[in-house]
C-alpha cells in the first residue's frame, strides 16, 4: 500500500510540527490535526446586472443592492465592498453606505472641512460616454443581531443624472463606448475578535 505524504503548509496541527515539515501517515494520527479557526461567518452578495439611475443632487439609495443581512454574531464586523460601473456627464459621483434600519451612515466618512460635503467613496467621469467603476470598501460593526438592511447611496454632482451599469451617451451600437456592465456589492461577516481596525 502506497505511504500518502502530506505537508503541513495549509494544515493546523496540534502539537509542534513546523512549517513545511513532511509527516507520512506512520507519523501523524488524526489527534494531530484540527480544524483551523473559523474567521468568516457569512457572506451575503447581490450582482446587478441590468441598469438604474439617480436623478437627485444628494446621494440616494440605489435599491438594486439593498442586501437584508442578519449577523451571526453581536461581536461581527462586517466588511462592505463593492465594485460599480457608473456613468454622469463630465463630472463626480459620490458615496457612502448605509444602515436604512439604523437609519446610519456607515463609515469612514471623510474629516470635515469648512462648507465641504463629506463622503466614503467616489470617482469621476471625463465624458458623457465614459464609465467608470467604483471600487469601495468599509467595516461596519453593528453590535447586535438585528436584522438590518444595508445600503450603498450614490450621486453625482448638481442635476446630472447618475447611471449605474451604462453611460450617458447610450446609443444602441456594438461599441465598447455605449457598452453595458455589471456590479456588484458583498457583505462578508468576520469573527470580530480576529479583527483589528486602526
Amino acid at each position: 500500500m502506497a505511504i500518502t505524504t502530506l505537508n503541513n503548509r495549509a494544515i493546523n496541527r496540534s502539537d509542534t510540527a513546523s512549517a513545511d515539515q513532511v509527516w507520512t501517515a506512520t507519523s501523524a494520527t488524526a489527534s494531530d490535526f484540527q480544524a483551523a479557526g473559523g474567521a468568516i461567518l457569512q457572506v451575503k452578495a447581490v450582482e446587478v446586472t441590468d441598469v438604474h439611475s439617480n436623478t437627485a443632487t444628494a446621494p440616494a439609495a440605489i435599491t438594486a443592492f439593498n442586501i437584508a443581512f442578519t449577523p451571526t454574531s453581536s461581536s461581527s464586523k462586517l466588511w462592505l465592498q463593492t465594485s460599480i460601473t457608473v456613468g454622469a456627464s463630465s463630472t463626480a459621483v459620490m458615496g457612502y453606505f448605509y444602515d436604512s434600519t439604523g437609519t446610519a451612515i456607515i463609515g469612514p466618512i471623510a474629516d470635515a472641512a469648512s462648507s465641504r460635503s463629506r463622503y466614503s467613496f467616489g470617482t469621476g467621469t471625463p465624458a458623457s460616454q465614459s464609465k467608470m467603476t467604483i471600487g469601495a470598501g468599509a467595516w461596519f460593526t453593528p453590535g447586535d443581531t438585528t436584522a438590518r438592511t444595508i445600503q450603498v447611496f450614490l450621486a453625482a454632482q448638481s442635476t446630472n443624472t447618475l447611471y449605474i451599469n451604462r453611460g450617458v451617451t447610450d446609443t444602441n451600437d456594438n461599441t465598447i463606448d455605449h457598452s453595458r456592465s455589471a456590479s456588484t456589492f458583498v457583505i462578508t461577516e468576520y469573527d470580530g475578535s480576529l479583527v483589528t481596525i486602526a
